[in-house]
């Protein structure tokens, strides 16, 4: 099940360490990130807004939250992982291919310039949660060729929307179209199943997703007609 975030206190009274967020925006699409308290309880969202736009905000009202089923350990792990990317606040490049990219423990960020291109905001949260040894999804599973048409959205966006990317990032994005790709919403989902069923296969966690839209769909601002 999955709650609507109407304030910090409610988090707070359900004394939240740890979880995820999300949100249909305006245009179409979800965005994703972490909930995390830290040492005084203050509840804070870490997510990536776009290429090199790393952020932790206020708890965002009108999101959707679950209690992740984990070991309040497990929680306290990744909070404070989110505590020392939030301190280091490092460069976060936006981009189709995560491979190469990992996160340290004192929050600091690796990236292998021959490897990957960037995270997105559901591959941001894939890669976090590796850092500490949690799979979350059965990658291969994935399928390929499926979300081209998303993907080449993406690079639009890295060429037009500031900061934009290099032309160099651009071209390595490009090679990229086909290959697997996450979706906040599938990444969420996922996130339904107790720990101990991770990580989740691909069918499963499009039944989840599924499960995510129909709370999601439900806040989508209706766009007025010309």
């Amino acid at each position: 099940m999955m709650h609507k975030i109407e304030s910090e206190q409610i988090l707070k009274d359900s004394f939240l360490i740890f979880s995820f967020a999300i949100q249909r925006q305006p245009h179409g699409h979800h965005h994703c990130g972490c909930l995390f308290a830290d040492d005084d309880g203050n509840i804070s969202f870490l997510h990536l807004a776009w290429n090199y736009d790393l952020r932790c905000d206020p708890v965002p009202e009108g999101y959707y939250w679950n209690n992740i089923e984990m070991l309040p350990s497990h929680k306290k792990y990744l909070a404070g992982l989110c505590g020392c990317i939030q301190d280091k606040h490092p460069d976060v490049p936006y981009g189709l291919d995560p491979n190469g990219i990992s996160f340290n423990e004192d929050g600091s960020i690796n990236i292998i310039s021959d490897s990957g291109t960037g995270l997105t905001c559901a591959t941001f949260i894939l890669t976090l949660l590796k850092c500490y040894g949690f799979l979350l999804l059965d990658e291969k599973t994935w399928p390929t060729q499926k979300d081209e048409k998303t993907q080449r959205t993406i690079i639009i966006g890295l060429q037009r929307i500031p900061p934009q990317a290099t032309q160099e990032k651009i071209v390595q994005n490009t090679n990229c179209i086909g290959m697997r790709f996450f979706y906040p919403n599938e990444v969420v989902g996922a996130s339904l199943c107790n720990e101990k069923e991770w990580p989740v296969a691909y069918e499963r966690a499009e039944e989840l997703a599924r499960i995510v839209n129909t709370y999601t769909d439900s806040e989508v601002l209706a766009i007025p007609k010309s």
